[in-house]
């Protein structure tokens, strides 16, 4: 086993994971630290303090440690393992659930302060905590994402309509080079903003050779997806391969202005995935 070094984010990025750890993951991360704890007798307070110190803070033992740590997990950063664990085992993280006031003032804060992210932690702590619920800048930060980031006033919820859908495979298409729809057919959305006021014909979509149109905006994609989608045993290989790449959500958030990028994935993994592949092998 190769030794860990806890800059092997720069110096192997090419092989590193990104994205969201896996159940297995997380499984494999306990164990290996609870034994890493139980081997050098650092006991409960030294676990805490492990997961309690940012990056910048920690020392060389410390670095040491969680190189030691992040050898169950050769295809993670060091660092990503650390940052990991400070959000899910950090005694002080208090991960509740966010009242709409809270969230109303974290991103007024992150307009006024940007990514002054313990600053912003200590403001709403200060408001609304106390000793039994601290928000570390983490946490913050990790809401602040969820909730749309920079896109968070145009972000929607709820059902996503069919032109989104349609953008992001546009977007998977481009990342993974998998081709999902075919090109030779051509989607027209005739969606009018109020549906019980306009002529909408009987039919709420039509297919006529290769054009496909849309009169409703409660088509779902799955309406419509066998008369789209180029080669569905094709797309379902294509992607089986593809399934570990990394795809940046963030940038398809970006694009699309209106979902976050925990958004994106979760409708990709949850709903478009398993249309592809029905064992629903998920992505990061």
């Amino acid at each position: 086993m190769n030794e860990r070094k806890w800059t092997d984010n720069k110096a192997n990025k090419a092989n590193m994971i990104q994205g969201k750890f896996t159940p297995d993951e997380i499984k494999c991360l306990l164990h290996a630290f609870c034994e890493y704890a139980r081997l050098s007798g650092i006991g409960p307070n030294g676990v805490v303090e492990m997961c309690s110190k940012p990056s910048k803070e920690i020392s060389d033992d410390s670095k040491k440690a969680w190189c030691k740590v992040a050898e169950c997990l050769p295809t993670r950063s060091v660092q990503s393992i650390h940052n990991f664990c400070r959000r899910r085992f950090n005694p002080d993280n208090y991960s509740g659930k966010w009242t709409s006031q809270e969230q109303q003032s974290l991103l007024d804060l992150c307009t006024t302060l940007g990514n002054q992210w313990k600053t912003i932690a200590r403001v709403l702590n200060d408001q609304y905590g106390g000793e039994a619920r601290t928000r570390t800048a983490e946490n913050v930060k990790d809401k602040y994402k969820q909730l749309g980031a920079e896109n968070a006033a145009t972000r929607q919820v709820g059902e996503w309509a069919l032109e989104e859908v349609l953008t992001l495979l546009r977007s998977v298409e481009k990342a993974t080079k998998v081709q999902i729809l075919c090109p030779s057919v051509e989607i027209k959305l005739r969606i009018k903003d109020s549906e019980a006021n306009c002529d909408v014909p009987e039919t709420r979509k039509k297919v006529s050779g290769s054009c496909v149109k849309v009169f409703s905006k409660t088509v779902r994609f799955e309406e419509i997806l066998p008369h789209v989608v180029y080669d569905l045993n094709k797309v379902k290989s294509k992607l089986v391969e593809q399934s570990i790449s990394q795809i940046s959500w963030a940038a398809i958030s970006e694009k699309m202005k209106t979902r976050s990028s925990d958004d994106i994935r979760q409708y990709w993994n949850l709903k478009l995935l398993p249309l592809f592949i029905p064992d629903q092998h998920k992505w990061t």
